[in-house]
């Protein structure tokens, strides 16, 4: 059952818009991820990684992936901005080769459309990928809008892209929420002033939910409906 991880914080349960974080949260994106960094630190001569350094990582946006996965020696900005370019453009290329939806999360986004709630997608993936990703995965019928990161939009916890998605709206912050599976995405939607749901099928453990402000934890995709 869900875990309500700040008790004097729970709102009502009539939330009329949802924002998702995508990594972790919609889609398992891991292994393509970890894929693309391996091939192009192999072709520079570094090491590899592997998949639980990548999980730990993922998150924070690709550039900032490139700069963790490099050696320590390596993390100068000619490097990281080679590695990054080169990042991109296998990711780009190899998105979808092993990413997949997680079990229930299509049912639970028909269920929520159904219903008449309002649907959006803010992941600090990089904008072009975020949306190839989403509309091949899922269509481009269910979210509005699809945000990735993008040079004029500072990249989660900032609350620029929620401020932005509820502009989109014409939202009520008091009547959405955030689901995403992170500190960052939880910090992200308390400084919006927005219902902070984290979950624990993703890349990130409960305890770092709860540090992060989650008003509540949940284990399996369908508990999501029950807010709707």
């Amino acid at each position: 059952m869900p875990i309500f991880a700040n008790k004097t914080n729970i709102h009502k349960m009539n939330y009329e818009g949802v924002i998702f974080d995508l990594d972790g949260t919609l889609a398992y994106t891991l292994e393509d991820i970890g894929d693309s960094v391996n091939r192009v630190l192999s072709q520079q001569g570094f090491s590899e990684n592997n998949y639980a350094t990548y999980r730990r990582l993922i998150g924070s946006g690709l550039r900032n992936l490139i700069y963790q996965s490099l050696p320590e020696e390596n993390r100068n900005e000619p490097t990281i901005d080679a590695t990054y370019r080169m990042m991109v453009h296998d990711y780009n290329e190899n998105c979808l080769m092993k990413t997949t939806l997680y079990a229930g999360i299509r049912e639970v986004l028909i269920n929520l459309k159904q219903k008449g709630i309002k649907m959006a997608v803010y992941s600090n993936k990089d904008h072009d990928l975020t949306t190839k990703i989403v509309y091949q995965l899922m269509g481009k019928d269910l979210f509005y809008p699809v945000l990735g990161s993008r040079a004029d939009l500072p990249r989660k916890p900032d609350p620029a892209g929620v401020v932005e998605i509820m502009t989109a709206w014409n939202a009520d912050p008091a009547k959405t929420a955030f689901v995403g599976d992170s500190d960052t995405d939880m910090q992200t939607a308390k400084r919006a002033g927005i219902f902070a749901i984290g979950v624990t099928w993703g890349y990130r453990d409960r305890p770092e939910l709860e540090s992060g402000g989650a008003d509540v934890i949940l284990d399996t995709p369908d508990q999501i409906l029950r807010y709707f």
